[in-house]
């Protein structure tokens, strides 16, 4: 019973951080996404302009 308790926390303890990296992954790919659209904006707009 004990062996199958432990299994059976082990299992969660795997899933749970299976969720965590997943989650991460999802939010440093918004964070990119976020930044691809700021910089173009920001680059543009604070680029020397030529006096010519």
């Amino acid at each position: 019973m004990q062996e199958q308790k432990n299994k059976l926390q082990q299992a969660l303890e795997h899933s749970k951080r299976e969720k965590v990296e997943q989650e991460k992954t999802l939010i440093e790919s918004e964070l990119k996404q976020l930044q691809s659209q700021i910089e173009p904006h920001f680059y543009s707009i604070h680029s020397p302009m030529s006096v010519l």
